[in-house]
């Protein structure tokens, strides 16, 4: 319920935000009650009420500071994310593997159409299927690291994607397959016959 009360401040407008905003501050302690899921809906919160309710008295609450604080933690952090994405894509096309980028950095640009309302933690990157080997071993051999390569056999047969990180511990989801349930390819060429 509180993370539905957040989603009305960061979607709606009018009585509406500024109500869901104001039960959700009464409701829960900003110090040590905000959970992980509600932590990543800040940045959306705060544009929003920053954008909508700008004069009004919500927006002198001190939480109001912390909240500018997240939000330009998320952008800072998600630019950091798309420059790496970047050098990652550059890497894997100078070897010929066609790309996609899945996830929060084409939710960002082309929904959100804001850097920093949708906080990310890694990169997710997608290769056909059969380049998801020469593009694993390309990035090993550029210093990215599976992180758990007991596994990496059966994600390569069985699985959609890998898990790696590199000497920063920044982390980068490589796909094969949009979804587990398209294992096998059943229409994963959709994907790539749509992309951007």
């Amino acid at each position: 319920p509180y993370q539905e009360l957040l989603l009305k401040a960061a979607l709606l407008s009018g009585d509406a935000m500024l109500d869901a905003w104001r039960q959700w501050r009464a409701a829960v302690d900003f110090e040590t009650g905000v959970d992980p899921g509600s932590l990543r809906l800040l940045p959306l919160v705060f544009h929003n009420l920053h954008d909508k309710a700008a004069g009004s008295p919500v927006m002198d609450d001190p939480v109001m500071q912390r909240m500018k604080g997240i939000y330009r933690k998320s952008w800072s952090r998600n630019h950091f994310l798309f420059r790496k994405t970047a050098r990652v894509l550059a890497l894997l096309h100078d070897h010929g593997i066609p790309t996609m980028v899945l996830k929060g950095i084409p939710m960002s640009l082309l929904v959100y159409g804001n850097h920093a309302v949708r906080p990310m933690y890694d990169m997710d990157v997608m290769v056909p299927p059969e380049r998801a080997e020469q593009a694993l071993e390309v990035l090993t051999k550029s210093g990215w690291t599976v992180r758990n390569p007991r596994l990496q056999p059966f994600l390569l047969k069985f699985g959609r994607s890998i898990d790696l990180a590199d000497r920063e511990k920044d982390e980068l989801d490589l796909h094969w397959q949009p979804a587990f349930e398209m294992h096998g390819g059943i229409a994963g060429s959709d994907f790539w016959d749509q992309a951007l």
